[in-house]
């Protein structure tokens, strides 16, 4: 948001309107509750507190049913108004009726109302991999090269142009901001770039072995896609195939989430 406001590393300071940037971001957000700008040295620092959005307030005269938000399998279903039109266990698709606006009272009889519950479905996330026991193995062989580069603003000065003498290497780069005191930094930076030859060994893995990275690589990739923090409403399910050299490697995230949006019907 910085950015699409004209705010930019290496502007000028007096080109920064705090209050109208302030302004700016407070209207295009509502879930900010306080922010300020501060200028303290060559740094622009924001401080901003979240809000707690407005609960949903039901409009009684405005029927609506609830519909499924994604495919899953119904594990808990809590109705407080309307009729149910799944049960516990049952498999639904995006787009599925799960309660209905209508109730129907003994001296009422048939009454259309808003739709209110709390559903929680399982929803099934996996991910599968087939590798080969016999691995290649990336070692490094402790032979390493350095290197020096100077960045001032968008312009970079590399002392060393000359292309890596290893085949195979792996490169760690390390940035280093000049300051003059402690919030002063000048637009000038210091990388230093480091590259470690590495061969390839090929290694034989146990099957063990092999599912253990395996499991170890999809729960980080499902984890990564996902955005899953806290794994309490998460079961993991792991399937293992053995076929001569190969084995496949398929993990289940079945995970308990919060499904059904509202949908007017009237």
């Amino acid at each position: 948001m910085l950015e699409q406001n004209g705010i930019k590393i290496g502007m000028l300071k007096g080109k920064i309107n705090k209050e109208r940037l302030i302004n700016k971001i407070r209207l295009e957000r509502n879930d900010i509750s306080w922010i300020s700008a501060n200028i303290e040295g060559t740094n622009l620092k924001i401080s901003l507190s979240e809000s707690d959005l407005a609960p949903e307030i039901d409009n009684p005269n405005e029927i609506t049913n609830i519909v499924a938000d994604k495919d899953g399998e119904i594990a808990e279903l809590v109705v407080q108004s309307g009729t149910a039109k799944v049960a516990v266990g049952d498999f639904v698709r995006k787009g599925d009726i799960l309660v209905e606006g209508i109730m129907e009272g003994k001296y009422t009889g048939l009454r259309e109302v808003p739709a209110k519950a709390e559903i929680y479905a399982k929803i099934i996330r996996e991910k599968e991999e087939v590798a080969s026991l016999l691995q290649e193995n990336k070692i490094k062989t402790g032979k390493k090269e350095e290197k020096i580069e100077i960045k001032l603003n968008n312009f970079k000065i590399n002392f060393n142009k000359r292309l890596s003498k290893f085949e195979k290497y792996d490169t760690i780069v390390k940035k280093k901001k000049v300051r003059l005191f402690s919030e002063y930094y000048l637009p000038l930076e210091i990388i230093e770039i480091t590259n470690y030859e590495t061969c390839i060994k090929p290694k034989k893995h146990n099957v063990e072995e092999l599912v253990c990275i395996i499991k170890e690589k999809l729960e980080n990739e499902l984890n990564e896609e996902l955005n899953i923090e806290n794994m309490d409403n998460v079961s993991e399910e792991l399937e293992v195939e053995n076929n001569n050299n190969n084995v496949t490697v398929k993990l289940k995230y079945i995970i308990l989430e919060k499904i059904g949006t509202k949908e007017n019907i009237k």
